[in-house]
């Protein structure tokens, strides 16, 4: 690609090809400078505006890698992963209410992307969408044994689950899984137990899902109780006019 540039050096394809590279070397300021240049070469490249939001969000301009991500829709709309980029980035921006209609699309053009049914899922779960949230859930589970939707619907708090729920998940949790589906089934097949009043099933599961967290993702209490105490400390004394919004929901 640097004798590529050498002989052409304002070649959009080039520009965005090394870009791309550049992106995969993490060097992601200097891929997203050269996909710009691309785009101001070549405006209607769809693979290069998605290439630029890819960047910009590791460079962690989430609204910038939406826009771009955006583009790239609307110059080629049948594109499925450029979609689920899009929703993706827009969730990450915390804008979960204008990813639905963005996920509804990723859905029908790619209906066995998974992880653009769990991110649909999630994002009617976040806005409140409980029940449509559970069915896209039981959706997944009606096609995969998926120990992530298990724990989506576990985290529905009006789904109760039943005897035959139950028994789904300790299929699931006998199975050979890695540490993060490991996970998952444990603390879904926990709230099952609850919801069918096997308490003592339940605070047994419930242990064994704490405790093969802890091993795999230790957490530091000291560390912990240093950054509550400097969150604390930044507001101590109260700012002016502080105390008319204390025990007050602030946004």
């Amino acid at each position: 690609l640097v004798g590529a540039m050498a002989l052409a050096p304002r070649h959009a394809e080039i520009l965005r090809l090394l870009g791309s590279a550049l992106a995969m070397q993490g060097r992601h300021g200097e891929a997203a400078a050269n996909l710009r240049e691309a785009i101001a070469l070549q405006p209607d490249d769809a693979l290069a505006h998605n290439s630029l939001g890819n960047a910009l969000g590791r460079l962690g301009d989430k609204a910038g890698a939406a826009t771009a991500f955006a583009r790239a829709c609307t110059l080629a709309p049948d594109l499925a992963p450029l979609w689920y980029n899009h929703a993706k980035a827009l969730c990450e921006d915390l804008r979960n209410e204008e990813a639905l209609p963005v996920l509804e699309r990723a859905t029908q053009l790619a209906p066995d992307n998974l992880r653009a049914q769990f991110l649909h899922a999630h994002a009617l779960r976040v806005t409140g969408r409980f029940a449509e949230s559970a069915a896209r859930y039981r959706r997944i589970l009606a096609q995969h044994a998926a120990a992530e939707a298990w724990l989506g619907l576990a985290n529905l708090k009006n789904q109760r689950f039943d005897a035959n729920d139950v028994a789904a998940m300790e299929r699931i949790a006998r199975a050979d899984l890695g540490v993060d589906d490991r996970n998952s089934i444990l603390f879904a097949l926990a709230r099952g137990y609850e919801d069918l009043a096997r308490y003592d099933d339940a605070f047994h599961t419930y242990l064994a899902a704490n405790a093969s967290v802890r091993r795999h993702r230790p957490w530091d209490a000291a560390r912990f109780s240093a950054r509550v105490d400097a969150i604390l400390a930044a507001f101590t004394p109260l700012p002016v006019g502080g105390l008319a919004l204390r025990n007050r929901i602030v946004i």
